[in-house]
């Protein structure tokens, strides 16, 4: 009757709303690739290019570019005197950071992957780039940024959330129908 009505609709309310949650990468191993001007040979992310200052995880005594999302923590540096970029993951954001000490950047592209992104969306939150693309496909995030040409920095925020199983709607849109059901034959 409705005490059931009412169970089946709370239960499909809470499972809804557990699997919608946003994600939870801290823990997670993720490697990191930075590349410049369509090389993507060089990964400036590893340690053995030369230009990974200390303070970043993939500064670490292994130098290379996987490491365990950890905060407070930074995750990826680079730094070569002209520009300074930088990937910081939490629980659930990725902030890229990007200052021109000189006159600008040159075409980037960060690339991450990881078994936890894997069942995850990603949306770009905020961001003062002139331009940015983000996009998570399976197990890999991919940004993009243009050439830019000014010195100054700019950072962007792309939050991860888990979506929504597809049983979670079953179990509240049967719970609707049964309730519409239910007042149709009371009338």
């Amino acid at each position: 009757g409705k005490i059931a009505m009412k169970k089946l609709i709370i239960l499909g309310s809470a499972v809804m709303a557990v699997s919608s949650a946003h994600a939870q990468l801290l823990g997670a191993t993720v490697n990191g690739q930075l590349n410049f001007n369509g090389d993507l040979m060089t990964n400036y992310f590893d340690k053995a290019n030369g230009f990974v200052p200390s303070g970043y995880l993939n500064s670490g005594p292994s130098g290379t570019p996987t490491v365990v999302i950890a905060n407070p923590a930074k995750e990826y540096g680079f730094d070569d005197g002209a520009n300074h970029d930088e990937a910081d993951f939490s629980a659930n954001t990725l902030t890229i950071n990007d200052v021109s000490v000189s006159n600008g950047s040159t075409v980037s592209k960060y690339t991450f992957s990881s078994t936890a992104f894997a069942g995850l969306t990603m949306t770009q939150t905020s961001n003062n780039f002139p331009a940015i693309t983000g996009v998570l496909v399976g197990n890999v995030v991919t940004i993009d940024i243009p050439a830019w040409s000014n010195a100054t920095g700019h950072n962007a925020v792309f939050t991860f959330s888990s979506v929504p199983e597809p049983t979670s709607f079953a179990v509240v849109g049967i719970g609707i129908a049964m309730l519409i059901r239910r007042r149709k034959s009371s009338k």
